[in-house]
């Protein structure tokens, strides 16, 4: 339990970025550093900026350490 706990704590982060803070932009953005194909959201939502993909970049990388 104490496992699972810890996992879901480091994953938290870049969960909460995707889903609440950056909404589907930032989950195709995701998509993209994750090695899948996310692509660009339709019309009217937007890519998010390279601050954003930075931010992603830098929860992704939490994750393995």
């Amino acid at each position: 339990m104490s496992e699972a706990k810890a996992l879901q704590n480091r994953l938290t982060p870049l969960a909460k970025a995707v889903t609440v803070k950056y909404g589907i932009g930032g989950l195709k953005v995701a998509m993209d550093l994750a090695g899948y194909f996310g692509g660009n959201p339709r019309s009217p939502l937007k890519r998010p900026g390279k601050e954003t993909e930075e931010e992603l970049k830098h929860l992704f990388l939490r994750l393995n350490h």
